[in-house]
């Protein structure tokens, strides 16, 4: 019944409130974890019947996509992440890093453009770039001090990265929520609705 490309810890919440509240008769709750393009090919061809993704824009999203109902949900704050324990003075620090940038998907305004935003409002140079296919896989570069990048906040809870505060220009992404514009509607569309406002609502967010 859902698809979740899952950038951080908001997104683990609304995935169980989803699951949890979703219990009734008529309702088959399905949950896996593909990738943005992954998720909207789901719901495209009918496989879910609704999709979470999170993206730089929702309106350039509705967009692209037209045969797909777009709806906003929340604002997933980044951060600027290095290896645990790291002493980091200033941006410029961080100039002759490795910074991990999740792979663009054409179509599909993701991380790599909020990155790229990033670094121009902020007067940064990268030394090296390396793409990265899910965001899971920058973490053990990252906690290695090999690189460091941009992750949702809530993604950031201890450990091996923290995140630095530099009072630093950093544009959030935004959790949305996709339906199919051309299918008809399962009968329990409306309640999965509910359960989605009121996950969003247990979430906090």
């Amino acid at each position: 019944m859902g698809a979740v490309d899952r950038p951080g810890e908001r997104f683990h919440q609304l995935r169980v409130g989803f699951g949890e509240r979703a219990r009734a008769p008529d309702v088959s709750v399905e949950l896996s974890d593909p990738d943005p393009a992954g998720v909207l090919g789901m719901v495209a061809e009918g496989r879910a019947d609704v999709g979470f993704v999170a993206t730089a824009d929702v309106s350039r999203l509705a967009s692209a996509f037209p045969g797909l109902h777009v709806r906003f949900l929340v604002d997933l704050p980044l951060v600027l992440v290095v290896s645990s324990g790291r002493h980091v003075a200033g941006l410029r620090d961080l100039e002759s890093e490795t910074w991990i940038v999740p792979a663009a998907i054409q179509g599909f305004p993701g991380l790599d453009e909020l990155t790229d935003q990033f670094w121009r409002r902020n007067d940064v140079t990268p030394a090296r770039i390396q793409q990265v296919s899910t965001l899971q896989t920058a973490l053990p570069l990252i906690a290695a001090d090999m690189a460091v990048g941009l992750r949702d906040g809530f993604e950031v809870v201890g450990g091996q990265v923290a995140a630095i505060d530099l009072a630093l220009d950093i544009p959030p992404l935004r959790a949305a929520m996709v339906w199919s514009a051309e299918m008809q509607p399962a009968p329990s569309l409306d309640l999965l609705f509910q359960v989605i406002d009121q996950a969003v609502a247990d979430a906090a967010i």
